[in-house]
């Protein structure tokens, strides 16, 4: 996975967008106080429709924690 401050995401965020939509390979973006992962929509759409139970798939877009 690749990692990328926040401010060079944010330099670079139309190519980030465009390299995870073709490789499927999620970016890692941190900043000061989070950190974010950037998926490929097919990637988020094919995992939430694999499960049916209630909530999970909004559980999926709660991001992780980071010890830092």
């Amino acid at each position: 996975m690749s990692r990328y401050s926040a401010s060079e995401a944010r330099a670079n965020l139309y190519r980030l967008i465009d390299e995870t939509a073709q490789n499927h390979k999620p970016v890692l973006i941190t900043g000061k106080r989070n950190c974010q992962r950037l998926i490929a929509h097919r990637q988020t759409a094919a995992t939430c429709h694999r499960w049916p139970a209630s909530g999970t798939a909004s559980s999926l877009l709660v991001p992780p924690t980071y010890n830092q």
